[in-house]
């Protein structure tokens, strides 16, 4: 099957352009025809893309959704386990017991050591960590407005609308 790639299309529109511009801009019948097929396969070839994006990108909705919802599954779920843990370590507690067997398993207490933090406010300067990361909204305003800013440049992005 001899199927022409969006690849090939767009480089047979490259071999026209310059076809155009060597002939001085003079549309030939060859030329016209040549064109009017290759914007015909453009469409033609930019359907099935279209159609293959739709589906991937409801593919990928369909995925996030299914993704929270198992994230919420999943929170539920160790909630529940943490809420039958703390039952556990209370009723050993309540029974003095350090440790246990229970059938296959064996319980224990283990006892760990955590900070706190009751007010971030009054802590010293010396406790807290801070992050730099770039003002990328003030470096952009800065760039548009010509000056210059070390270590920065702006860059042209481009995105596909389809409607």
């Amino acid at each position: 099957m001899n199927e022409i790639t969006l690849y090939k299309i767009s480089e047979e529109q490259r071999r026209i352009n310059y076809q155009l511009e060597e002939s001085g801009g003079e549309i030939t019948p060859e030329l016209e025809e040549a064109l009017f097929i290759n914007h015909e396969n453009f469409l033609v070839k930019s359907d099935g893309y279209i159609a293959t994006i739709h589906k991937y990108g409801d593919l990928s909705d369909a995925i996030s959704a299914e993704i929270k919802r198992l994230q919420s599954f999943k929170k539920t779920a160790d909630n529940i386990s943490g809420n039958l843990k703390k039952r556990l370590v209370q009723a050993m507690e309540a029974f003095g017991m350090e440790k246990a067997e229970v059938g296959l398993y064996r319980l224990s207490m283990r006892r760990t050591t955590s900070v706190v933090i009751d007010n971030e406010a009054q802590l010293p300067n010396k406790y807290i960590v801070v992050t730099a990361t770039p003002d990328k909204t003030l470096i952009k305003e800065e760039l548009k407005s010509g000056k210059d800013v070390p270590g920065a440049s702006l860059q042209t992005n481009v995105s596909l609308q389809i409607r």
